[in-house]
């Protein structure tokens, strides 16, 4: 009986929701660390609530929005103007 062999295996990329978890433990094992060897010098940390987290990340979001908008209105403005509007006796015409 011979064995053949398999093919190759190609390393796939892992998905967003493992690289998600991944990051997660990192910085909670970093923290995990960290309070013990810093003591009172980590104490601000404790002012961190999850409300504050997403009031920040919904801020920067706004700001990230306003800014790409007024970019957009900017490149709009500069753009040329090719457009014709047809008249009403072009429209007749066709």
């Amino acid at each position: 009986m011979m064995f053949q062999k398999s093919p190759e295996k190609t390393q796939a990329a892992p998905c967003q929701a493992c690289l998600r978890i991944r990051a997660f433990l990192i910085v909670s094992l970093g923290l995990i660390i960290a309070v013990p060897l810093l003591g009172e010098k980590i104490a601000p940390i404790a002012k961190l609530t999850p409300m504050n987290i997403a009031l920040s990340i919904v801020g920067i979001g706004g700001l990230a929005f306003v800014a790409r908008w007024v970019a957009w209105r900017r490149q709009q403005a500069h753009a040329p103007q090719d457009i014709e509007i047809p008249n009403k006796t072009d429209v007749e015409n066709n």
